[in-house]
C-alpha cells in the first residue's frame, strides 16, 4: 500500500525541531512529492505557548509566543505549488482538556482559532480540510462533544470541506514518551475497544469524516484485528477509514527513530489487506526524508521508493486523485476524467489497435499495446466504431476519430454479416467468418455502431442498416440464440436480463433512425422487464434470469445476481426516466442501483464483486469474486447519474468511494488505458488491455459519461 499523506509537526513536545525555513522545506516537499503524497496534515497550529502562525487571538488570551515565521502560510503555498491538499491542524492548549478535564474551555479556545484560520487561510486552494488534534485512545471525559462541536463547526464555516481525528489505541504499547519502559500489561481488550469506539463514533458521525488510527500502540500480530474492527466500525457510521502509518519505531530505547523498513511494510500491508482507504504517516520529514537529521530516514525513504516501483510493476499504483470532501469537488473530478480520456485512453487505441492491412482493430493487446492474437470480434469491432463515431458526435469533431470509426464501418460491412443479416461472432484477421451468428449481442452492437455512424458521417446506408438490424433483433428477442441454443427446449426455460437492459439503451441511441411509436412500445417494454419481471420484491435485488413468467428457479441460473449488470441497467432506466420526464422512476432506479452497489460491496478487501448467488449459496462461476473493470465504471456512471437527478447524498458518498477504489488499482499510469481483471485482494490478474470480452468501449464510454455528469455541476448548466 502507498503512503499519499503525512503529518507536519514543527510544534512538537516529544521530537525535535527541524530548524527549516523555506528553502529546507521547499525541498522537502518535492521530495514527499515525488514519494507521491498528495496530502498534508498540519499536527496542530499551536501546542501550549508555542504556534506554527501568528495567531492574534492566542497571542493575546493564551499568552501564546510569537513565531518568527508562519509556517502555515508557508505549508499552504508549497501545497499549493506542488499540487496538495492541506489540513489544518487546530491548536492543543496540553491543559484545559488533558490536565484539567476542562474539554469546553478547550472547545471555545478552537471555535476562535478556527474563525481565525478561516478568515487568514481559507481562500487558498489547497487548504482542504480540518485536522482535529487532540487525540485520545479511548471515551475520555467529553471527547465525543469536542469532536462533534469542532467538527461541525469547521465543516459549517468552511462549506463542508472534511473533518480528521487520528486517534490512538490502547495498547501494550502506549506509553507516554516521558514515560520509563517500552510495554506495559494493562491494556485495553479488542472488545472494549470495539465498543467504546462504537460509542465515540456514534456520536461524532457527521461531524467527522475521517479517522486514522495511529498502528504503532499494539503488536504485530494484534494489528489485522483492530484494522478489521477499526474499518467496520467506521464504514457502519459513514467515516471514511485511513491509517496513520507510524515512521518512527516504538520499539527501541531510544524515543524516537526511524523504524525498521520491515515493519512499515508489514504494516503497510496489513492496512491495504483489510480494505483500508489511504495511508497517512506520522511523519515524513522527520523519519523519512533524504533531508532529515537522522541518516537512517534517507534510508528508509530510499526503501520505500523501491517498494512503490515494485508496487507499480504489478500494477498496484497510485492514480493522482481530487481532494476528498463533503462538498462535491466537481470541478476536478471533471477535469481528471475528461483528462484521463482524451490523453491516456484514447491514444491507447488509435496508435496500437488499428489494423492498417486487413481492416478492422486488433482488441487482444498486451498491456504496453503490442498485439498478441489477431482474431476480431464483431461485437468488439463494432463497440470500437460505435466510440470514436459517438465521441466526434458528442464530444469534439476530430477528423483522426472520424475515420478510426470509419476504418471499423468498412470491415463491419464488408465481412461482419451472415447470408442472413445477421452478425457474425468472430472473424480471422483476414476477415473470413470463424464463429457463427450465435450472439445477437455482435448485432445489438452493431447497430449502435452503425447509428452513430449515420450521424457522424451523414450516410443514409449506415441508418439503414442499423435500423434493419434493430429490427433483427426484435425479431429474434424471444430465442436470441435461435438454431445455436444449447438448451433442451422446455426443460427449464429461463428469460435473460442482458437483452432487454442492453435494447434499453439502445432505443434511445438509435431513436432518430426510428418511428415514434416504435420508441415508445420499445422503451415501454424494456421499463417493464427491466423493473418489474427481474426484480426480486423479497431481496430487493436484482436477478440475472427468471421464468418466462419472471419467476425464481431454484439453480444456479436462477439464483445468479450480478451486481455489474444490474447497476448498468438502472442508469439506463434512469436516462429513460429524465427523456420521459418521470421523476418517480429516475428515484426507483436510483434507490435499486444504490441496494445493489451496497448488496455486491466487498466489505473485507473492497470493490464490487463479479457474480453472487442470491440466497448466497456458491456461486457457479469460478470467477465470483474478481474485480472488473467494466462494473467499477458502469457504477460510476449510475452514481453520478443519480446524484445529477435526484441530488443524493448517498450517491456522492458512494461515488467517492468508488472513483478511491478504482483509480488506483484500474487506471494504468505507465502505458494507459485500464487493467480489466483483478483478484478478490485489488491485484492486477490479467495485465492485458485487451482481448476477447474488453475492448475500446467501457472505459471510454465511462470516462466521457462521467465527465458529462459531472460538467453541468461543473458550469451551472442544467
Amino acid at each position: 500500500m502507498h503512503i499519499t499523506g503525512t503529518f507536519l509537526d514543527e510544534i512538537s513536545h516529544d521530537i525535535p525541531h527541524q530548524n527549516w525555513g523555506s528553502l529546507e522545506w521547499d525541498a522537502d516537499f518535492a521530495h514527499m512529492r515525488r514519494m507521491g503524497i498528495d496530502t498534508v496534515i498540519l499536527i496542530r497550529s499551536g501546542y501550549r505557548q508555542w504556534l506554527s502562525y501568528p495567531s492574534a487571538y492566542l497571542m493575546e488570551k493564551e499568552a501564546c509566543f510569537r513565531p518568527p515565521a508562519d509556517l502555515v502560510q508557508l505549508f499552504l503555498e508549497l501545497a499549493d505549488k506542488y499540487g496538495m491538499s492541506f489540513y489544518f491542524g487546530l491548536y492543543d492548549s496540553g491543559k484545559y482538556w488533558w490536565d484539567q478535564g476542562d474539554f469546553q474551555k478547550e472547545v471555545e479556545i478552537n471555535l476562535r482559532v478556527i474563525d481565525e484560520a478561516w478568515k487568514n487561510y481559507g481562500w487558498m486552494p489547497s487548504f482542504k480540510g480540518w485536522y482535529l488534534s487532540q487525540e485520545v485512545s479511548r471515551r475520555t471525559g467529553k471527547i465525543i462533544g469536542l469532536y462533534r462541536q469542532l467538527g461541525e463547526h469547521c465543516k459549517g464555516i468552511s462549506g463542508g470541506l472534511p473533518t480528521l481525528i487520528s486517534p490512538y489505541i490502547d495498547g501494550t504499547k502506549a506509553i507516554l514518551s516521558s514515560q520509563p519502559g517500552l510495554s506495559r500489561e494493562q491494556a485495553i481488550t479488542l472488545e472494549q475497544h470495539e465498543r467504546e469506539w462504537e460509542e465515540i463514533f456514534d456520536g461524532i458521525k457527521g461531524a467527522v469524516d475521517i479517522v486514522a488510527f495511529q498502528d504503532g500502540h499494539v503488536g504485530l500480530h494484534e494489528l489485522a484485528d483492530y484494522f478489521a474492527i477499526n474499518k467496520k466500525l467506521a464504514d457502519k457510521h459513514g467515516i471514511r477509514s485511513w491509517t496513520n502509518a507510524e515512521s518512527f519505531d516504538r520499539d527501541m530505547p531510544i524515543k524516537f527513530l526511524p523504524v525498521k523498513w520491515e515493519k512499515l511494510r508489514l504494516k503497510l500491508e496489513a492496512a491495504r489487506t483489510a480494505g483500508v482507504e489511504k495511508a497517512i504517516t506520522f511523519e515524513f520529514s522527520h523519519f523519512m526524508s533524504p533531508q532529515s537529521a537522522y541518516p537512517q530516514a534517507g534510508h528508509l525513504f530510499n526503501r520505500y521508493m523501491e517498494y512503490a516501483a515494485g508496487l507499480k510493476k504489478q500494477g498496484r499504483v497510485v492514480a493522482a486523485q481530487p481532494p476528498i470532501g463533503a462538498k462535491p469537488d466537481t470541478a476536478s473530478y471533471a477535469q481528471l476524467y475528461r483528462n484521463e480520456l482524451l490523453e491516456r485512453v484514447l491514444p491507447f487505441w488509435t496508435e496500437h489497435s488499428i489494423d492498417h492491412v486487413h481492416g478492422g482493430y486488433f482488441t487482444c493487446l498486451e498491456r504496453d499495446g503490442s498485439v498478441f492474437d489477431t482474431d476480431k470480434f464483431i461485437w468488439l469491432q463494432a463497440r470500437q466504431a460505435w466510440t470514436f463515431s459517438m465521441l466526434y458526435n458528442r464530444l469534439e469533431q476530430r477528423s483522426e476519430w472520424l475515420e478510426a470509426a470509419l476504418h471499423g464501418a468498412r470491415f463491419l460491412q464488408q465481412y461482419g454479416m451472415d447470408e442472413a443479416g445477421h452478425w457474425y461472432f468472430a472473424l480471422n484477421r483476414q476477415g473470413q467468418p470463424l464463429v457463427q451468428a450465435y450472439n445477437i449481442f455482435s448485432d445489438c452492437f452493431a447497430t449502435m455502431a452503425f447509428g452513430q455512424l449515420a450521424l457522424a458521417a451523414r450516410k443514409e446506408e449506415y441508418a439503414a442498416l442499423s435500423k434493419r438490424t434493430f429490427l433483427s433483433i426484435l425479431e429474434r428477442k424471444e430465442n436470441p440464440k435461435g438454431q445455436y441454443n444449447k438448451a433442451v427446449p422446455g426443460t427449464r426455460p429461463l428469460k435473460n436480463f442482458a437483452l432487454p437492459m442492453i435494447l434499453s439503451n439502445l432505443a434511445l441511441e438509435i431513436e432518430p433512425l426510428l418511428e415514434p411509436e416504435l420508441v415508445e412500445r420499445t422503451i415501454q417494454d424494456c421499463i417493464h422487464e427491466v423493473m418489474e419481471v427481474f426484480y426480486d420484491e423479497g431481496t430487493g435485488l436484482i436477478l440475472e434470469n427468471t421464468t418466462p413468467e419472471g419467476l425464481r428457479s431454484d439453480s444456479f441460473e436462477g439464483r445468479l445476481v450480478n451486481p455489474g449488470h444490474a447497476i448498468e441497467a438502472m442508469w439506463f432506466i434512469m436516462s429513460l426516466g429524465e427523456r420521459l420526464g418521470d421523476k418517480k422512476l429516475i428515484e426507483t432506479a436510483k434507490d435499486r442501483m444504490l441496494r445493489m452497489l451496497e448488496y455486491g460491496w466487498d466489505e473485507e478487501f473492497g470493490g464490487i464483486f463479479y457474480f453472487l448467488d442470491i440466497d448466497g449459496r456458491p456461486p457457479q462461476q469460478l470467477e465470483w469474486d474478481q474485480k472488473l473493470w467494466w462494473v467499477h465504471l458502469e457504477t460510476l456512471i449510475a452514481l453520478l447519474k443519480g446524484y445529477r437527478l435526484t441530488g443524493d447524498p448517498s450517491c456522492w458518498r458512494w461515488f467517492e468511494r468508488v472513483h478511491q477504489y478504482t483509480w488506483p488499482r484500474f487506471s494504468d499510469p505507465e502505458y494507459g488505458e485500464w487493467f480489466g481483471y483483478l483478484n478478490r485482494r485489488g491485484e492486477v490478474l490479467l495485465p492485458l488491455k485487451g482481448g476477447k470480452w474488453k475492448g475500446c468501449f467501457h472505459v471510454p464510454r465511462g470516462l466521457y459519461q462521467c465527465y458529462t455528469e459531472l460538467w453541468p455541476h461543473t458550469t451551472g448548466r442544467e
